[in-house]
C-alpha cells in the first residue's frame, strides 16, 4: 500500500477494494515493445498488461541465440537468472502476493523458474537474442526500431499459466534517430540487465511505469546512462509499496545536513552515518539510527495548508502493476491490479526540545536527477530540510 493509500485508508475508514479486470479478456496474441520513437508501448488489446504466469508452478523457460547478438551463452545465462532474481525477491520484499481476508483466491504473481537445456515445444517463455523468423519479422513491423518486445500467445484462464516470447535486438541492430549512432551495445555494463528486466515486468503484468525500469522510454535512455538504475526496479518511483513494510533510507545526501537533523531530533551527534526509518503500522513513526543507538519519534498526521486533514494526490499517467486476471474454480471471474500514485502528507513532529515542527511525507514526487520515490523533511524557518532520503527496495 503506498502513502497515500494509507493515509486515506486510515483517516476515513474506506474499505479495501481491488480492480478487477475487464471480463472480456482477449486471448489472441498481444505484444508490447520497447523502441526508438512512438512504434513501441502501445497495446490495444484487453488484457495486455495482465501476468502470463499465476500460482505456484515453476515456468521451463528456454533460449535461442544469434551468432550476432553480442553476447555469449554465458553472459545470457547469468543475465536472465540475475534478471528472475530481481522480480523474485521484489515480489517477495513487496509482499506482492499477499492475500486480504476478502480476496483470499487473489491471484498469485508467479516467477518462479526453470531452465530447459534446449528449446524443445514444452517450454512456456522463450527468450530469442537476435534470431529471426517469419512470425518475428511481422511482430517488429509494428514498432518503429524496437530494442526488444514480448508477445503473449496464449493464456489459460482456469490455469493461469500462459505462454510466448521475448525478443531482443542484436547488438547495434537499432538505428538512432537522427544520430546516425546504432544501439544497444550489450558490452555495457547493465544493459543487457536493464532490457531483460524490463521484458520480464510486462511478463509479471507491469505495463508502462515512470521513473522505474518499466519506464516506456527506458531504452532510450540506455543509449546515454547505464547507471545503477538499470539493474533495478524502483528508481525515481516505487513501482509498488508494501502496506506492512517500514522503509529505511539515508537522513541527508549532504553529510552535514545529516548530522544537523541528526541532532535536532535526538539531541546527539550521530556516530556513524546515520539512517532513518519510517513505519507505517501499527502506528506512524520515524526512527534515526547510528551505530550508538535508535531514536524514535512519533508523527501525528497534520492538517494541509487547506484546512484538511488529507493526502494530496497526483495521479501519474502510468499503466497497471502486478495485473492479474483469470477464472476460479466455479468459473468465476478473479484478478488484481494497482496503479501508480504521488502526493504528499503533512505530520508534525517534536524535536529534541520539544519544539512542534511540520513534515512533508513525499511519494512518488521527484523528478530531480537524484531523487529517491520516498521523502520525509521537515520546516526549519521556512526551509524544507531532509530527514529521510529512501528508495524501497533490496535492490537499490
Amino acid at each position: 500500500m503506498n502513502l497515500m493509500m494509507f493515509f486515506k485508508c486510515k483517516l476515513f475508514t474506506q474499505p479495501k477494494t481491488l480492480c478487477l479486470l475487464a471480463a472480456s479478456l482477449t486471448l489472441a496474441s498481444v505484444s508490447m515493445a520497447e523502441g526508438n520513437g512512438r512504434g513501441g508501448g502501445d497495446n490495444p488489446t484487453i488484457g495486455a498488461h495482465d501476468a502470463w504466469f499465476l500460482g505456484t508452478e515453476s515456468i521451463p523457460y528456454c533460449y535461442e541465440l544469434s551468432g550476432t547478438f553480442g553476447a555469449t551463452s554465458s553472459q545470457i545465462e547469468t543475465e536472465i537468472e540475475a534478471a528472475f532474481q530481481t522480480w523474485g525477491d521484489y515480489i517477495e520484499e513487496k509482499h506482492v502476493n499477499a492475500r486480504p481476508s476478502d480476496h483470499s483466491d487473489r491471484p498469485l504473481i508467479n516467477a518462479h523458474h526453470r531452465k530447459l537445456a534446449k528449446c524443445d515445444g514444452s517450454e512456456k517463455l522463450t527468450f530469442y537474442f537476435g534470431t529471426d523468423s517469419a512470425e518475428i519479422q511481422a511482430e517488429k513491423a509494428k514498432y518503429m526500431n524496437p530494442v526488444a518486445f514480448v508477445v503473449k500467445k496464449s493464456f489459460d484462464l482456469m490455469t493461469g499459466i500462459g505462454s510466448g516470447y521475448i525478443w531482443i535486438a542484436n547488438q547495434g541492430g537499432v538505428l538512432s534517430d537522427g544520430t546516425g549512432i546504432t544501439y544497444p551495445d550489450w558490452n555495457k555494463t547493465n544493459e543487457l540487465r536493464a532490457v531483460i528486466l524490463h521484458e520480464l515486468g510486462h511478463v509479471f503484468g507491469n505495463g508502462h511505469v515512470p521513473g522505474t525500469i518499466m519506464a516506456e522510454d527506458f531504452s532510450s535512455r540506455l543509449q546515454y546512462d547505464q547507471g545503477v538504475w538499470a539493474k533495478r526496479i524502483d528508481d525515481k518511483a516505487e513501482l509498488y509499496s508494501c502496506e506492512e513494510c517500514s522503509v529505511t533510507g539515508v537522513v541527508s545526501l549532504d553529510t552535514e545536513k545529516a548530522k544537523v537533523a541528526f541532532k535536532r531530533f535526538t539531541g546527539k551527534e550521530p556516530v556513524g552515518t546515520p539512517h532513518a526509518t519510517i513505519t507505517l503500522q501499527p502506528t506512524l513513526t520515524l526512527s534515526l539510527t547510528d551505530t550508538a543507538g535508535t531514536y524514535t519519534i512519533a508523527l501525528t498526521l497534520a492538517k494541509t495548508p487547506s484546512g484538511e486533514i488529507d493526502v494530496s494526490q497526483i495521479s501519474l499517467d502510468a499503466e497497471p502493476v502486478f495485473s492479474a486476471s483469470m477464472k476460479n474454480a466455479k468459473g468465476e471471474w478473479i484478478g488484481r491490479a494497482r496503479h501508480l500514485d504521488a502526493g504528499v502528507a503533512y505530520a508534525t513532529a517534536k524535536d529534541h526540545d520539544g519544539k512542534s515542527l511540520t513534515l512533508t511525507i513525499d511519494f512518488n514526487l521527484t523528478s530531480n536527477e537524484v531523487s529517491f520515490p520516498i521523502q520525509v523533511k521537515y520546516f526549519d524557518q521556512g526551509t524544507r530540510r531532509d530527514l529521510l532520503l529512501a528508495r524501497p527496495s533490496r535492490h537499490k
